[in-house]
């Protein structure tokens, strides 16, 4: 399958950013929307994005030293491509909050695996719990 080798540097650039804003915002100990991490995530996160942004390095080098316009890839490595520079994000954020009914997050989340157990995660991260004689979330 032939490709754009711009189209293909302009993703790599775009995901560089993205990375180098992520890191420097694990430094504070936060995600990039903010949010306080725990310290085992913060240096999985970091080792993630560390090794993703120096094999788009690699592949930034790579792009720049070909001839031409085009590049010829299979669809297999294309496919691989666009998981390492358009990520999505990994499984089901369950969210929970004081007051939610725990019947009415069961509808919101019904595809979601194992819900229960990813329930009781969420509220316990969050100080919180699952009352089932009220059937609500409410503080631990």
């Amino acid at each position: 399958m032939a490709t754009n080798v711009s189209d293909l540097s302009a993703g790599v650039d775009e995901r560089l950013a993205e990375l180098k804003s992520a890191l420097i915002a694990l430094k504070d100990g936060k995600n990039v929307k903010g949010e306080s991490l725990a310290k085992n995530t913060i240096s999985t996160m970091r080792h993630h994005f560390t090794r993703d942004q120096r094999t788009l390095s690699l592949i930034k080098d790579l792009l720049s030293s070909i001839p031409g316009d085009t590049v010829k890839l299979q669809e297999a490595s294309l496919v691989g491509f666009n998981q390492l520079v358009y990520p999505q994000e990994v499984g089901a954020r369950v969210q929970v909050t004081e007051g939610d009914s725990i019947l009415a997050l069961l509808d919101k989340y019904g595809d979601v695996k194992d819900l229960k157990t990813k329930m009781e995660k969420a509220a316990e991260k969050a100080g919180l719990k699952l009352n089932y004689i009220t059937g609500l979330i409410d503080k631990a």
